[in-house]
């Protein structure tokens, strides 16, 4: 609290005089930048049977083949629940948790041909599936068992023997590890190209993207500067916690954090963090660089949620000495946009800062933040005139006219902080109700970007 007071009694001083000084800031603290950046490449035509391991990266990936691309298989180890993964590539028309569609393939076939390539662990084997059906009934089922080492590309060939009449359907598909019974080995991996069913009377038809050349790209639009699990949760489950809304404070878009029943049920509270979370050291880590000493965090939320819901806010200080600070505050639902308020008090100087950014824990709850920031005390750096408020009547009764030279958002406080009116992208000039307000001092405050300006407010009824 002592720096608070010092932060308005300098403003006091100061007077009408406007004041602008550039401190350190979050990057992309009003959530204006997006992009969409590509999660993953997916396989055109084959469904997958992927996992992700640290940091997000899938196991089913394209590589180099015999000629042009082949797909690689590797069995990982799940970085949360320590569990193994194999990898997979699956032909057919539909593929989920509680049904498996057969692909429509009607040529006669009596065997099956890869070019291969496979690192498979010892007491691990890998496998190629091969399902044929007439009717909806499958009447061939074979499985071909992938073990040991193979540097260089290979041609396999593998034989049918069940392949008695012509398919009108079949599944195909290829796995890392979990021949059999077993769990499979961290590592294995196996490498397909150029796959194709043969026939000595005739040649059957080719399998859609048999070589493996045509992948999609997978995208996701993510706030800039800004890291979450979602990368890993659309690549894996098809589905994020994050996107961009247009129900702001500042500027054109605020940040939106849904809950789904997800991640409820696997206790995963979705986040957004300047930094990342380590899941070997089960915290955050990383951050930006900052070397600032700010005395206030502020930012607005909307926390659509029931009753008994909360949401977090974490920031963290630190230098590498080993000085470290931390702050957490807890939000309760609301149904309109409110500010939020840390109090910051550092006694050392800092080389980094991290920010976490919490939803709350509720299915289908939805969490807004907007207009993040740091504020400071500094009033030292000289005018440079980039905004110029002006003010008038001063002292006001019952209203007080607010003109500032360009866009920029305008707070206006008592001389404990406590917020009494505020407008966002405020454009050229406001007439501010004051006739309710107590006597006193009051500051108004305009923020645009890093910068900020302050004058003196007196209420006289």
């Amino acid at each position: 609290m002592k720096r608070i007071f010092t932060y308005f009694g300098l403003s006091i001083f100061a007077l009408s005089a406007n004041i602008s000084f550039a401190q350190d800031q979050l990057d992309n603290g009003s959530f204006e930048n997006w992009d969409n950046v590509v999660i993953k490449d997916s396989l055109d035509h084959w469904f997958t049977t992927t996992s992700s391991y640290f940091p997000f990266e899938s196991n089913v990936t394209s590589v180099d083949g015999v000629t042009g691309d082949a797909v690689h298989l590797e069995t990982v180890l799940t970085p949360e629940e320590d569990e193994i993964s194999a990898a997979g590539i699956i032909l057919a028309s539909e593929f989920g948790d509680d049904e498996l569609v057969a692909y429509p393939y009607d040529s006669e076939v009596d065997n099956l041909n890869a070019h291969l390539r496979y690192d498979i662990a010892e007491g691990d084997t890998g496998f190629v599936l091969i399902i044929l059906e007439s009717g909806g009934t499958p009447f061939a089922f074979e499985q071909f068992p992938i073990f040991g080492s193979q540097d260089e590309w290979e041609l396999e060939t593998w034989e049918i023997e069940g392949a008695v009449i012509a398919p009108d359907a079949i599944t195909l598909a290829i796995f890392s590890s979990g021949f059999g019974d077993i769990e499979g080995i961290e590592g294995s991996w196996v490498e397909v190209d150029n796959i194709f069913f043969g026939n000595d009377d005739s040649t059957p038809d080719p399998l859609p993207n048999f070589s493996f050349e045509s992948w999609s790209p997978i995208e996701l639009e993510v706030a800039d500067d800004w890291n979450s699990f979602d990368p890993a949760l659309y690549s894996i489950l098809g589905f994020n916690n994050i996107s961009r809304s247009t129900d702001a404070t500042d500027g054109s878009y605020s940040l939106r954090i849904d809950v789904n029943e997800i991640n409820v049920e696997e206790d995963i509270i979705p986040f957004i963090s300047n930094g990342e979370f380590d899941f070997e050291e089960e915290d955050f880590i990383g951050g930006s660089e900052f070397t600032s000493a700010p005395i206030l965090f502020k930012g607005d939320f909307k926390f659509l949620s029931d009753d008994g819901d909360e949401a977090n806010i974490y920031l963290r200080f630190w230098n590498g000495e080993g000085e470290i600070v931390e702050y957490e505050e807890t939000l309760s639902p609301n149904e309109d946009w409110e500010e939020f308020s840390i109090d910051i008090d550092l006694d050392f100087t800092p080389d980094s800062v991290l920010a976490v950014l919490f939803s709350g824990a509720i299915a289908e709850s939805s969490m807004l933040y907007d207009n993040i920031r740091f504020v400071y005390d500094d009033v030292s750096v000289a005018d440079n005139g980039a905004i110029d408020i002006q003010s008038y009547p001063n002292p006001a009764n019952d209203f007080v006219h607010v003109g500032i030279n360009e866009a920029a958002d305008l707070v206006i406080t008592d001389l404990l902080g406590h917020t009494v009116y505020t407008q966002s992208d405020l454009n050229k000039s406001v007439d501010v109700n004051t006739s309710e307000w107590p006597n006193g001092i009051y500051l108004i405050q305009v923020y645009k970007g890093a910068h900020f300006k302050t004058q003196r407010l007196v209420i006289q009824h």
